[in-house]
């Protein structure tokens, strides 16, 4: 795997960990609904913008143009829909430790796709880490600052299957030749024409003048380095270096999310979830030790 491969993951990471944090801030002053259509639409029209003055057109194909509607409806419509209305019900802990299954998730589906499934030690090394997922869901003794229940934690577990389904739908395009910025850049404009109905009524419903400034941050920092920024680094890292392979660097993700769930929410946990922290985290380091078939 190349430096510049890693390099992109790795800012991915950095810039997705925080997510659960600016949800938590931007359903503060909106709606989940509304924090996650105008994420995604807000992010639309600059994407659309970018593509046209760079040139990249759509994909050509009814099977790739296919391709990209299962990236856009996936990752842009119902991934930040479950997500927005479960990180409303949960902590920013929780949120950032479920998102830690995602490379599971991501490489189980690209293994179904490509019928060539990981290798053992990478399904032990996932299997550790679900135990450890399994353990922070199904405790309800934490005490964090952003409270927590079960069908939270389970919308933003639905959601994150539905984020990589978008991923290993981005990636099969990188893989194709079509470049990791047209794919985000259309899927969005994709994903914004179909929200775009219901923004008159989200709109409505938002007190924009009582909207503390930490919602406006959250907002703009899931429309830019989440939307934008991260799934133009991620899918070129899939696509170069393969989706099974660059899916384990989202075991990363939980070490700067609940950092950030702790400094900027001042969310606690106790010793389940720490314990629950370490095994996901063993599981980390078992599935990046090999390589998948």
């Amino acid at each position: 795997m190349s430096p510049a491969v890693i390099a992109c993951a790795l800012l991915t990471v950095l810039l997705w960990g925080p997510a659960p944090v600016g949800t938590k801030f931007a359903v503060e002053g909106m709606s989940p609904l509304a924090a996650a259509v105008l994420r995604t639409v807000l992010a639309g029209g600059p994407a659309l913008i970018l593509a046209l003055a760079l040139r990249i057109p759509p994909p050509e194909g009814w099977a790739n143009r296919l391709v990209l509607a299962i990236s856009a409806v996936s990752g842009f419509i119902l991934y930040p829909l479950l997500f927005s209305f479960g990180m409303a019900r949960t902590s920013g802990v929780h949120g950032a430790m479920i998102l830690a299954l995602l490379p599971m998730v991501t490489g189980a589906i690209a293994g179904i796709v490509d019928r060539r499934p990981p290798a053992l030690r990478w399904w032990l090394g996932c299997a550790i880490a679900a135990a450890g997922e399994a353990l922070l869901i199904g405790s309800r003794s934490d005490l964090s600052a952003g409270g927590g229940d079960l069908f939270g934690d389970l919308l933003v577990l639905c959601g994150g299957v539905f984020a990589a389904a978008g991923y290993v739908a981005g990636a099969k395009l990188k893989e194709r030749g079509y470049p990791a910025q047209g794919t985000t850049y259309w899927a969005l404009v994709i994903a914004s024409l179909i929200l775009v109905p219901l923004l008159p009524g989200v709109v409505s419903g938002v007190a924009w003048a009582a909207m503390p400034r930490s919602a406006w941050i959250g907002l703009l920092y899931l429309v830019v380095g989440v939307s934008v920024v991260g799934y133009i680094c991620w899918y070129w890292a899939l696509g170069r270096g393969g989706i099974q392979r660059v899916s384990v660097f989202q075991f990363l993700q939980p070490a700067s999310g609940v950092a950030a769930a702790v400094l900027l929410l001042g969310d606690s946990f106790d010793l389940t979830t720490l314990a629950a922290i370490v095994i996901v985290m063993s599981g980390v380091w078992t599935a990046t030790r090999t390589r998948p078939s």
